[in-house]
């Protein structure tokens, strides 16, 4: 199976189509998936914690849960939801971009921060083609405020 094949039927996975056998990243190993909508194409790759990849430090994103194993979700309005994340201000951490984005973002608090890997975007085309992105996730155990 050709490189763009293996593209091809991992963006059918995240589509959701049916029988598409979806391949689970491995450490050491990128997990891609291209995405394209009216305004820019990109490719993101998964990359574990362990390996962080050259790019622009594009900020941090957290799956936050609170003590009574519930999600902290955003909403801008009351219909779509998201996992709060941001960009880094001057010259934050990936974790200090975490903690004042929560804060800001879903009036919670950071008790703890695990990373669980990184987000490597590559612009392809739109107005940043080929820029390359770095964003951190973290699974984040939190205290509503």
């Amino acid at each position: 199976m050709t490189l763009l094949q293996r593209v091809e039927q991992r963006h059918r996975c995240a589509a959701n189509l049916p029988d598409v056998a979806c391949e689970i990243a491995v450490d050491e190993r990128p997990y891609i998936v291209p995405r394209t909508d009216a305004r820019i194409s990109t490719i993101g790759s998964w990359y574990p914690p362990s390996i962080r990849p050259d790019g622009i430090p594009f900020g941090a994103s957290g799956i936050c849960v609170t003590p009574a194993d519930e999600v902290a979700l955003i909403s801008t309005d009351g219909e779509s939801w998201s996992l709060p994340g941001g960009r880094p201000e001057d010259q934050e951490t990936a974790e200090e971009t975490l903690r004042r984005e929560m804060r800001e973002e879903a009036c919670v608090t950071v008790q703890r921060a695990r990373l669980l890997g990184y987000c490597h975007i590559t612009d392809t085309g739109g107005p940043g083609a080929g820029v390359v992105k770095v964003r951190a996730w973290f699974r984040a155990e939190v205290r509503v405020d």
